[in-house]
């Protein structure tokens, strides 16, 4: 089957089959998802959500510490503070973290409040969530990680779009196959083409020395071509317009568990987490 000639029209479900009808594209979308909803627990327990859950302006009582502790993950060191307080004759319990090496309030203390939420406090000088801000300082280089991921993803589905749409076809023979020996490094083959030019391209398709292969060229890159066989595999296509004739139902479905996946956790995190009651009623 040969295709037509440059430039090609490519449908809107081939479009989609492209972007993320590979397994590196869902897996990316999953780590995305995953990630995100992960470090929503991270960040929601942190004081950089302590200026939407504890506006200003604050007024101080004086409260009473009922006990301290020591607690310890696979992240840090905190020491606990279990306090209780009054507003307008209506007493509270609250919690308070302090790292280890701070002074461990005793006896009574500064407690500040919302005035209208008189639930919400902590005290003075302590924080209200387990993490500090600099929790980013750990979240942001995983984060540009996987946003790395996505972008070469991305960047791979340009390629091949643009190669699809413009590239000259022609045939080759493979004259070897470079195994890079990492194994999220895709194989490397070296092609000859029918002029008597060598050209690269890269897949995990298992090919043999001295196949024959249809090809594309890079019209960006004369020593870069992509077997377009191996690009559309699992995918029927109407050569005559590069449609694919059969939808992205499957591709879709998979980016839309990994997303609901990614929400709910991230609505786990906002429930159980910013929106856990850090005081409440002693009752």
């Amino acid at each position: 089957m040969r295709l037509p000639p440059p430039p090609r029209h490519l449908s809107a479900s081939l479009w989609v089959q492209l972007l993320i009808g590979s397994a590196a594209s869902q897996l990316a979308v999953f780590i995305f998802a995953f990630f995100c909803g992960t470090v929503a627990f991270f960040i929601f327990d942190s004081e950089l959500v302590t200026p939407y859950d504890f506006p200003g302006p604050i007024t101080t009582t004086t409260g009473e510490v009922l006990e301290t502790e020591l607690t310890a993950d696979d992240y840090k060191t905190m020491r606990i503070v279990r306090y209780r307080y009054t507003v307008d004759q209506q007493p509270f319990e609250g919690v308070s973290y302090a790292l280890p090496e701070d002074p461990v309030p005793e006896g009574t203390v500064t407690v500040e409040v919302l005035p209208q939420r008189p639930e919400r406090s902590r005290i003075q000088g302590l924080q209200r969530r387990r993490y500090s801000a600099w929790i980013l300082v750990v979240v942001i280089p995983p984060m540009l990680a996987v946003l790395s991921f996505l972008f070469l993803q991305l960047q791979e589905m340009r390629q091949t779009w643009q190669i699809l749409r413009m590239g000259a076809e022609t045939t080759a023979t493979i004259v070897s196959v470079e195994d890079r020996g990492v194994v999220l490094m895709t194989p490397r083959q070296t092609l000859r083409l029918d002029n008597g030019r060598h050209a690269k391209t890269w897949s995990h398709h298992h090919f043999a020395a001295e196949q024959t292969v249809s090809v594309l060229l890079d019209p960006s890159d004369s020593e870069r071509a992509m077997v377009w066989a191996v690009a559309l595999a699992g995918i029927q296509v109407d050569a005559a317009r590069l449609k694919a004739m059969r939808g992205p139902v499957l591709p879709l479905l998979g980016v839309a568990m990994s997303l609901l996946f990614g929400a709910g956790l991230f609505g786990l995190a906002w429930f159980f987490v910013l929106h856990r009651p850090a005081t409440c009623w002693a009752g």
